[in-house]
């Protein structure tokens, strides 16, 4: 970003400089929110208005799913300077998945 600007505006600034010149103008380095590259907004905008129509007839149902197993979690500990914690931990990687799902309407599930 440093060269970019140098390049583009003739202005040099040092990493501190530059920090700081983004800290007083609020701008924040996020992630960007991925999108497929074949997504179609004219598709998703037809989509939406005729939803109603598409989901006539259909079910609501409420699904989720977890994941159980033996992998620890392991943290931040506080020590002093110096010492290494030692954190017992399974790394087996044995786990399952459990599924549900309900309808609201009926209380059935599977």
């Amino acid at each position: 970003m440093i060269e970019w600007i140098k390049e583009k505006y003739g202005v040099e600034y040092s990493k501190q400089g530059m920090s700081d010149l983004l800290k007083r103008l609020k701008v924040k380095k996020k992630v960007g929110r991925p999108i497929h590259p074949k997504k179609d907004e004219k598709q998703e905008e037809r989509f939406k208005e005729n939803f109603k129509e598409i989901a006539k007839g259909s079910k609501n149902i409420f699904f989720d799913e977890a994941r159980v197993g033996l992998i620890t979690d392991t943290g931040e500990v506080w020590t002093t300077r110096g010492i290494k914690p030692i954190i017992k931990a399974i790394f087996d990687r044995k786990y399952t998945y459990l599924y549900k799902a309900v309808n609201p309407i009926t209380g059935g599930s599977f």
